[in-house]
């Protein structure tokens, strides 16, 4: 097995291992999709559009993910104050705080994992992982993902 494959092979089994859903999450049953969004509303309101742009949807694909997480209370849209015609998309509170614990959760794991490790490699680690990002990321990306989801 050449270097790529055992890439291709290990980063998903890392990934699978560091950040196991725990059998009380609400998200662990939503679409990657649907996660990415939760997360890039969790950073910052954006409008549909922008959201299908970095997420690379077409548009109606965007509006029916929209949809289902403002029915499922996880998202709110916000009109403009400037623009009537402009909605912004936000986590409602509820979904504000449940990324939030997320979040949380995954850092402990992470921080867990990383403990194994001596402080020299955990530093070579990270900064090898940040260039990969990097290197891997496409060039029509304008925002990158701040974090790798797994289903």
């Amino acid at each position: 097995m050449d270097d790529a494959e055992a890439l291709e092979r290990l980063l998903p089994q890392v990934m699978r291992g560091l950040f196991h859903h725990a059998p009380d999450d609400p998200l662990a049953e939503l679409p990657v999709t649907q996660l990415r969004v939760l997360r890039l509303l969790s950073e910052a309101s954006q409008t549909p559009s922008r959201l299908g742009q970095v997420l690379g949807m077409s548009p109606s694909a965007t509006t029916q993910i929209i949809n289902r997480l403002e029915a499922s209370g996880w998202v709110v849209r916000i009109g403009d104050a400037h623009d009537r015609r402009v909605r912004h998309l936000e986590l409602s509170e509820s979904g504000a705080a449940r990324m939030h614990a997320r979040r949380a959760r995954r850092v402990a794991a992470a921080s867990g994992v990383l403990a194994h490790f001596p402080a020299d490699e955990r530093t070579q680690l990270l900064a090898l992982l940040t260039k990969l990002k990097a290197v891997a990321a496409p060039p029509t990306e304008s925002q990158p993902d701040k974090e790798y989801e797994t289903a």
